[in-house]
């Protein structure tokens, strides 16, 4: 059971999340870090607005330390934020793994099956996906399975202290 006012996003928007604590299996290069790939983040500077992996291929991802055990309700995603109208990356679908130590990890399952989230269509709408039931870890990745054009994504993570 959950108090209502004590969930919420978890600190990838309003970085209480540390770029130290955001992982990827890969960068494009330094202008697409993991750090990058906070929901809502824009473009600044040579920075891309997004984490966009060196590869497009199954078995990239993007992995968040939220520096304790927490409880995991929700997961969002968007595309690529691009100020150039003409680059359009997104991931369309993905799955979830989670871990309390950051060497052991689970597939989040629905009814004893690995749950396969649908996420964008496009670059900037917000889709949010409900974890039920919630999952408590300290270590959430996001598996990116389909892509429009390449892997990038920004991400936030929703759930409440223990």
């Amino acid at each position: 059971m959950f108090l209502i006012a004590a969930c919420g996003p978890l600190g990838m928007e309003d970085r209480r999340i540390q770029d130290s604590q955001i992982n990827s299996s890969s960068d494009w290069d330094g202008f697409h870090r993991a750090a990058l790939a906070r929901l809502h983040n824009e473009m600044s500077g040579g920075d891309k607005g997004a984490w966009s992996a060196k590869e497009k291929q199954i078995g990239e991802y993007l992995q968040i330390d939220l520096g304790q055990v927490t409880w995991i309700t929700h997961a969002a995603t968007q595309g690529r934020h691009e100020i150039d109208r003409e680059i359009n990356q997104w991931v369309m679908s993905y799955k979830l793994t989670y871990s309390d130590d950051g060497a052991e990890w689970k597939e989040y399952k629905e009814a004893g099956q690995t749950k396969v989230f649908s996420a964008n269509r496009d670059r900037d709408s917000v889709v949010t996906n409900p974890l039920f039931p919630a999952i408590k870890s300290r270590y959430i990745r996001f598996l990116p399975l389909t892509w429009y054009k390449h892997i990038s994504m920004r991400v936030e993570i929703y759930g409440c202290g223990l």
